[in-house]
């Protein structure tokens, strides 16, 4: 269709557009799982601290440890019922992308972990540890309701447990 000079205007932008997409819910909905994010990692970093790790973190990579001659980069996830399995994709990729920079900058050793707020679905949550162990990724369930160090968790085995056995691991292996 041909552009009539007289006809163009300044559009009008409104917050629910034919298609019935909210996006002032939108934008709510955002805003809630950033603060759910922050609250996980600040509880994380915590924990990690008052057992005597050091957590760093960068502009892009959640949470990073550096334990004795392995490396974990860690991503933290929000998540419900609805997204579980798009969030999981997501840190998937994030993960495989901060790997592939540290190698790039002479890291060795990584571990990938994806700590993801629990949906209390055990069945998804199973799926979830199978597909995501086939990439080398290990999964642990963020929950809120539970305390230290059951907090976060993979079949009840805390991942204060999983860093130290790890960890372990690496050094008897060099």
């Amino acid at each position: 269709m041909p552009i009539a000079p007289e006809r163009i205007f300044a559009r009008r932008f409104v917050a629910k557009d034919p298609t019935g997409i909210d996006y002032a819910e939108a934008f709510e909905k955002t805003e809630h799982a950033e603060k759910r994010h922050q609250d996980m990692l600040r509880e994380i970093v915590s924990r990690l601290l008052s057992i005597g790790l050091s957590p760093l973190q960068s502009s892009s990579i959640d949470l990073f440890l550096q334990l004795r001659e392995k490396n974990f980069i860690f991503e933290l996830k929000t998540a419900t019922l609805d997204n579980l399995t798009s969030q999981c994709a997501k840190g998937l990729f994030q993960l495989a992308c901060y790997e592939e920079a540290l190698k790039s900058n002479g890291y060795k050793n990584t571990c990938r972990v994806l700590v993801v707020e629990s949906t209390g679905q055990l069945k998804l949550n199973s799926y979830i540890l199978k597909v995501l162990g086939s990439f080398d990724v290990y999964v642990f369930f963020y929950n809120s309701e539970k305390t230290w160090p059951q907090k976060v968790s993979r079949d009840e085995d805390p991942l204060e447990n999983f860093l130290c056995f790890e960890s372990m691991t690496s050094l008897k292996s060099h």
